[in-house]
């Protein structure tokens, strides 16, 4: 199924805006949700739920008020509330058990305020616009552009309330609004940004300034022909999209345009819209803060100049959205607290537009390792992406038969098989909110307790390894009638200290751990394969899982880095009573071998091979016990040096 979009407005205000996997729940806080957000995807109850609501502040609001799910490419909405009907923006209402078909879009509209837009689409920004007048025009334009406490005073409304007409007052809005249709951060973008300008303000010229080198730059320009079309022209030097501030080789077009640099100094003081008279108000402070920019000869022909500033999440100041009046030009009425509020509010959206394109880039890259619901923490906690010392387990998945198959098939159909089976394992993975490091060739790579603190780690890398165990048959037979090979995997978890962080470079980002703790991890993977087991795990994860897994001590191991020998465990996809009669019967013969006491193992090994003849670990043992027959006590060494690999 594809994801869905949803925008939650609250009143006139855009509160949350996202997309969300189907099937999905919407409705107020359960109780056990009571600590989360008001607005945020919820898993904590079994189910994934859009809360938009609280517990106890909005009772009017069903806690289990629709489900929305995709059957046969259909959008089905299906009122899940007992005795309270779910009303459509048009008056229509979706009453108790009964189900809707979203053809495209629709809007729900609940107590308090509340609406939900749902579509197939990313929401049209106009879609607000529904049954609005002239006195929430300016409102709606502040919640589209996704800003909370812009300057727009009673005063300002008051002037969009004088407007002539209904329709006017929606123009306005509407040329505001189209900027946002073109993808951010691209020509396009920028080139709808100041037309808008040019059209929403009646301004003779606008520009986006950037930050290049410590000095602003004109980025994109327009002016406003003097004839009587008013077709607006692109001038000055147009960039793909605006450059990290921070960098000194930022690509910005050389420009000669003019403009007021002591209204920039003073709005980045204010930190906050302003205006300007430039030929018949100069403000005394700027003429003596900025004796070089008395807006002479190069400015002697604008009348009034206005200049918003463009954040990043940060509030850092990246840019700038600039406007003014030529003293002959083809509009003559000034630049009022209207025009500086409806400016301020089109500033804001570009800044909006640029985060929420940052955080999509990020979730889509970010996306390929993270679980949907650590994505949503990393969007609030940022900082946990930083580098840092961590406990983590590290798991290593491997594909037998791969070179076999790929030898067998060919590698069309070797792709097609690798693909579908890493995405199942993968699955698991992200199931119990594990981190996708890497995958190499036919391996998987995962860590668990980091990026955010998991006391359990170690267990939820047991329940991923379990999972996939459990996976292998049913995709041994999807693949049986195309692959012609029986295959397996191999997997090692192996628990301790590691350096977590971006791993990658700048131009690829891949978030993992470094240290001692993957290199065993990823040795006791390929040992697996040697014991003739699905999954090893070192002594440290064995240590500090749950008695809920089923494992048994196979023997400790020299692996080379590393001192002390390592205690290398077998877990177990399932649980029985004859999984329980092996690992007691081996570790019984495990025992009389550490201890010398060579026959003897032998002689147990011998009789738990009569009942599990194919037993890996078992047959390992025996030889080495046999083998181990020649040697004195003195020259005997209990834990296996595994043949190099």
């Amino acid at each position: 199924n594809m994801p869905l979009f949803y925008q939650i407005f609250h009143l006139t205000r855009l509160v949350a805006t996202g997309e969300i996997d189907t099937p999905f729940e919407v409705g107020r806080q359960l109780p056990e949700e009571a600590d989360l957000t008001p607005v945020c995807i919820s898993e904590r109850s079994g189910s994934r739920r859009l809360l938009f609501a609280t517990r106890n502040e909005d009772r009017a609001i069903p806690r289990r008020a629709f489900l929305v799910d995709e059957q046969s490419g259909q959008t089905i909405v299906t009122n899940s509330h007992e005795a309270v009907s779910v009303g459509l923006a048009d008056g229509r209402k979706i009453r108790p058990g009964e189900k809707f078909i979203i053809a495209d879009h629709e809007s729900f509209v609940f107590a308090n305020g509340y609406r939900i837009w749902i579509g197939k689409h990313s929401a049209v920004n106009d879609e607000v616009l529904l049954d609005v007048d002239a006195s929430s025009a300016f409102r709606i334009l502040q919640s589209a552009a996704n800003v909370e406490g812009s300057p727009a005073s009673s005063a300002s409304l008051g002037q969009l309330l004088s407007i002539d007409s209904k329709g006017k007052a929606i123009d306005l809005v509407k040329a505001s609004l189209s900027a946002f249709r073109e993808p951010p951060n691209t020509v396009s973008f920028y080139k709808t940004v100041v037309q808008s300008v040019i059209e929403m303000l009646d301004v003779d010229r606008a520009m986006v300034l950037v930050l290049k080198n410590g000095d602003w730059h004109e980025h994109v320009s327009a002016l406003r022909n003097t004839d009587s079309t008013g077709i607006v022209s692109f001038v000055g030097g147009i960039a793909d999209s605006i450059p990290d501030h921070t960098r000194p080789d930022g690509t910005i077009g050389n420009s000669t345009a003019k403009f007021s640099r002591s209204l920039v100094q003073r709005m980045l003081e204010s930190n906050r819209t302003t205006i300007v008279e430039i030929n018949t108000a100069i403000d005394p402070a700027i003429a003596i803060n900025h004796p070089s920019d008395r807006f002479g000869n190069s400015m002697q022909n604008i009348e009034r100049a206005v200049a918003s500033p463009i954040f990043d999440d940060q509030q850092n100041t990246i840019a700038i959205l600039y406007a003014d009046k030529r003293v002959d030009g083809f509009q003559s009425q000034s630049i009022g607290d209207l025009e500086a509020s409806l400016l301020e509010v089109l500033a804001s959206g570009v800044s909006n537009s640029l985060m929420r394109q940052r955080t999509d880039e990020f979730r889509h890259s970010a996306g390929q390792f993270f679980s949907p619901l650590m994505l949503d923490r990393l969007q609030v906690q940022k900082d946990l992406l930083e580098g840092r010392d961590a406990e983590v387990s590290v798991l290593f998945c491997d594909i037998r038969s791969f070179s076999k198959v790929i030898h067998t098939v060919g590698p069309t159909v070797a792709i097609a098989w690798v693909n579908d089976v890493l995405s199942h394992l993968s699955e698991c993975v992200l199931r119990y909110d594990g981190v996708l490091v890497d995958y190499v060739g036919d391996e998987l790579m995962a860590m668990f307790g980091a990026p955010e603190e998991q006391l359990d780690h170690a267990d939820r890398a047991c329940r991923a390894a379990v999972d996939m165990m459990q996976l292998v048959n049913q995709l041994d037979n999807d693949w049986r009638d195309q692959i012609r090979e029986e295959f397996g995997i191999s997997i090692g978890i192996n628990s301790g200290s590691a350096h977590v962080g971006n791993i990658g470079s700048r131009l690829k980002f891949k978030y993992g751990p470094l240290g001692s703790t993957v290199n065993f991890a990823s040795r006791i993977e390929r040992l697996a394969k040697s014991l003739g087991t699905s999954a090893v795990i070192g002594g440290k994860t064995a240590s500090k899982i749950s008695t809920s897994f089923t494992t048994r001590h196979l023997t400790a191991a020299h692996v080379a880095g590393i001192a002390e020998p390592l205690e290398l465990y077998e877990l177990f996809a399932r649980d029985s009573s004859s999984v329980r009669d092996l690992c007691l019967q081996y570790e019984t013969a495990l025992g009389l071998f550490r201890s010398y006491r060579l026959p003897e193992a032998m002689i147990a090994l011998d009789k738990l091979l009569l009942s599990f003849p194919d037993d890996g670990p078992s047959l390992l043992l025996r030889t080495r016990a046999k083998n181990a027959l020649s040697l004195s006590e003195q020259e005997f060494d209990s834990n296996w040096t595994p043949s190099p690999s």
